[in-house]
């Protein structure tokens, strides 16, 4: 069994109950009670126009299957949730990104472990360092605690409002 690592984020519509649903599903899905970090509300980043910002909380737990089973039922979330993808960084009802999955590291078409922009979004570091601040960051060699008190300037001043 593994620790996955979620993130959930929300910016169109009820956005704190979208989560809320993502949560409940996906703590069926988890063989341990999910981990979860503060809620957040943040400024969206490299989008075209306004758009509302998002919600977003980091989640963990154990799972039982591959990372790949994982992201087929996170998009299944996200398109029962009422998910489209019109256009690329397009407002989103749901969005499930895998920030990582135990100590694994997945390069395929499909899905990237650690998550691309795992180190790039503060909100990610941040809510990683809720529920796991003594974690090594694959390809990184540092703890998320580490890594946190050392972001860059461009990371270190996203807007975040913290929310609980």
């Amino acid at each position: 069994m593994i620790t996955a690592i979620l993130s959930l984020g929300s910016n169109s519509g009820q956005r704190k109950k979208y989560i809320e649903a993502m949560e409940r599903e996906l703590s069926s899905m988890f063989q341990s009670p999910l981990m979860r970090s503060r809620l957040m509300e943040t400024e969206p980043l490299e989008v075209d126009g306004a758009q509302m910002w998002y919600i977003n909380r980091i989640v963990g737990g154990v799972y039982d299957s591959s990372a790949h089973d994982l992201l087929y039922k996170c998009l299944k979330i996200e398109i029962d949730l009422g998910r489209d993808r019109p256009y690329n960084h397009a407002p989103r009802t749901a969005d499930i990104d895998i920030l990582l999955f135990g100590d694994s590291v997945i390069n395929t078409t499909d899905l990237q472990i650690p998550h691309a922009a795992l180190c790039e979004r503060r909100f990610c570091m941040e809510g990683l360092n809720d529920i796991a601040p003594r974690l090594i960051i694959p390809e990184k060699g540092v703890t998320v605690n580490e890594y946190l008190a050392r972001l860059p300037e461009h990371v270190k001043n996203q807007k975040i409002n913290f929310l609980s």
